[in-house]
């Protein structure tokens, strides 16, 4: 709250095309508006539930996934958490359980909080607010430490990220669905679909505000 508050009085511009006013003018704004549409990764990684994304990691999705995470700019959490939102209500479900993927220590401690987590609240908030019924269970915890995903196709991110995470026991009220940031492979949200099913918990989708156009070679 502290943050955003901050990024209100100092005086800001839009993090993507830099239009004096705003941390997200908008114009660019509008860009992340679009509707929930399914974006599986090619190929699909072994036991990941259909992925459902709002934009194209590219562009104005790029620039305020960035400078959310890597920046702090928590002005962007609630365009980012309504973006969230409208992926998760494309999976077709009124009631749904958000689990977010969790940080690694290493983020968590140079950035100081969770900013999946931060996405997952805020998006349920939106969901709630439209008439669905939604909560967040951060029920996921890093046993493993990872290496930077960056630059890895998906053998390595499995490989990088083979039993990273694990799953408290808990009951489910509604469709469990994995929330997170951006899906490249599909790597992260596969292990964890699959720490949830240790717990014998079944995710049926997974939701994040953009999705990577794969390049050659990264499969």
């Amino acid at each position: 709250m502290l943050l955003e508050l901050i990024d209100l009085l100092v005086p800001q511009e839009c993090v993507h095309c830099a239009r004096p006013g705003r941390s997200l003018c908008s114009a660019c704004t509008q860009e992340l508006n679009g509707r929930g549409h399914r974006v599986d990764p090619n190929p699909v990684p072994p036991g990941l539930p259909p992925a459902f994304s709002i934009s194209e990691y590219s562009g104005v999705a790029r620039s305020v996934v960035l400078a959310h995470k890597e920046r702090g700019v928590r002005s962007l959490t609630r365009p980012l958490g309504w973006a969230l939102a409208r992926a998760v209500a494309a999976t077709g479900y009124g009631s749904v359980m958000l689990v977010p993927i969790p940080s690694s220590r290493q983020s968590r401690a140079i950035r100081g909080e969770d900013t999946v987590g931060l996405l997952a609240h805020c998006a349920a908030r939106d969901l709630t607010a439209a008439g669905m019924r939604a909560d967040v269970q951060p029920v996921l915890r890093q046993v493993r430490a990872r290496l930077d995903q960056s630059g890895l196709g998906q053998a390595a991110r499995t490989t990088n990220l083979a039993y990273a995470f694990v799953a408290r026991p808990w009951r489910p009220s509604g469709a469990v669905i994995l929330v997170d940031d951006v899906i490249t492979t599909g790597a992260t949200l596969a292990e964890g679909a699959r720490a949830l099913r240790a717990i014998g918990v079944r995710p049926v989708a997974v939701a994040t505000v953009a999705a990577t156009a794969l390049k050659k070679g990264e499969h």
